[in-house]
């Protein structure tokens, strides 16, 4: 059975045809004092409109507006790809209520998931062998438990080959010192492959003070790092300065154990245009190609 959509145009010529068969059968005055047409007009999703709006529709109830959105891009992703499927675990009530969010509020939800994720690996392995279990930094929870049941794991790292480095070496750099990095003011850190120091304050926000439980979950997440299979970075290998990937690859980055195999496989980027304008764009770069070689310098300072 095919059921064909009605275009919106003769949506209304439709109800305007029935609005005047009521007003024949029942005259034109009756029909001006007894009739209240409210019009809802919805140009977008009817997951929103039929579902999630819905009074007894159960979603509403378990999902806030951004999450929904974000069931829905799941639902998206499994229809264009069939061969990756999704697990929605349980919602955890998250105890912690921190503005802004922090690392310890995002470790923490994390944490209260490793239950729901043990139990999803040990289902999963028993129709079907595990090759590889693929975990975020701030699932470092999820590690110990794979181990256990014998799965490999890898770690997804989105900066750059520097910054992996950074993380590496964090623990080395932690023990240095007995005073939180905000402090130290006129302290330089050096970090194997990088070519300059960097200040202690300049450490990234979560690892600058040792009296807030940030920065442990920051020394948890890092010295974790190695523990794993492998490192997958969305990078490549060209973009990175060879002092950086020698230092990585040589142990330098992890004196004290072995050092995981860095897989460069970047750069993984979303072919969706979700800002800015496309043609904008376009003109950026035509006018990029026009430029002598080696004459253009990009300067970005983060996105903060």
């Amino acid at each position: 059975m095919s059921v064909e959509r009605i275009p919106f145009g003769e949506q209304i010529s439709n109800f305007q045809s029935t609005l005047d068969q009521i007003t024949d059968n029942l005259g034109a005055d009756d029909v001006a004092q007894a009739i209240n047409c409210i019009f809802f007009v919805g140009m977008g999703n009817n997951y929103y409109l039929n579902n999630y709006l819905m009074p007894n529709y159960p979603k509403r109830t378990q999902f806030n507006a951004p999450q929904f959105s974000d069931l829905l891009k799941v639902k998206c992703i499994s229809r264009a790809y069939p061969s990756i499927s999704f697990l929605q675990f349980p919602c955890v009530e998250n105890k912690i209520t921190l503005i802004p969010i922090s690392v310890l509020a995002i470790a923490s939800d994390f944490t209260r998931n490793d239950p729901h994720v043990r139990l999803a690996l040990q289902e999963i392995s028993k129709s079907s062998a595990i090759r590889a279990f693929i975990i975020d930094i701030f699932c470092s929870s999820a590690l110990t438990m794979a181990k256990e049941l014998g799965i490999p794991t890898y770690y997804f790292y989105t900066s750059s080959a520097g910054a992996l480095a950074v993380f590496l070496y964090f623990q080395k750099i932690g023990e240095q010192t007995t005073n939180s990095f905000k402090d130290l003011t006129e302290t330089v850190f050096e970090f194997p492959g990088l070519k300059s120091p960097l200040n202690a304050p300049h450490m990234p926000e979560p690892m600058l003070d040792r009296d807030d439980p940030a920065y442990w979950d920051m020394v948890y997440f890092c010295t974790h790092l190695p523990k794993s299979n492998g490192i997958i970075a969305n990078t490549f290998e060209e973009l990175e300065p060879p002092a950086v990937l020698k230092a990585i690859a040589g142990g330098l980055c992890v004196p004290d154990a072995p050092t995981p195999y860095v897989h460069y496989i970047g750069p993984l980027i979303s072919e969706e245009k979700e800002f800015g304008d496309s043609a904008e764009a376009e003109d950026c770069l035509s006018w990029l190609d026009q430029q002598p070689s080696r004459s253009v310098v990009f300067l970005c300072f983060g996105n903060r």
